[in-house]
């Protein structure tokens, strides 16, 4: 009868201690979630940022294109302004020209590049967000997994 009562109290705190266990694991892998939770969240919005920020590199492009345009356009009305000193009138709207298509060519090359760095950027968030995403999915199975299990092992065989 004292070998039942002890075999029995046994068996109790095993499952007390079994059920102990599980919440603490329970609540481990809620911090977990929780935790990759804000991740994403962090995740999405610098992915936000990073396209409002592209958005603003392509219509700084744009003006720049316009900018551009109207150089050209102020240029070729100066050119016709000239009479008297064709040659040297000719020669500075030339160089004047060149700067400015110059200029244009590198700001234009360098929001390319920044462009496309912002673009390497979001790619690469994207697929960290995705790589979180299936993360955080994996720990919602194992924690569906852990709970019938242990729902099951709470039961009894």
């Amino acid at each position: 009868s004292d070998s039942l009562r002890r075999h029995a109290a046994h068996g109790v705190r095993d499952a007390a201690s079994a059920r102990e266990l599980a919440a603490a694991k329970q609540r481990e892998l809620r911090g977990e979630a929780s935790a990759r939770r804000a991740e994403v969240t962090a995740m999405g919005n610098e992915l936000r940022r990073a396209e409002a920020e592209a958005t603003l590199l392509l219509a700084a492009m744009a003006t720049e294109r316009r900018a551009g345009a109207e150089l050209g356009l102020q240029l070729e009305v100066a050119h016709g302004q000239v009479d008297g000193a064709r040659a040297t009138a000719k020669e500075e709207v030339y160089q004047t020209k060149e700067r400015a298509m110059s200029e244009w060519h590198r700001t234009t090359a360098d929001l390319r590049t920044a462009n496309e760095k912002l673009s390497h950027s979001l790619t690469a968030a994207r697929v960290e967000l995705l790589r979180l995403e299936g993360q955080r999915a994996k720990a919602w199975e194992h924690n569906d997994f852990l709970r019938t299990h242990l729902r099951q092992r709470a039961r009894g065989p």
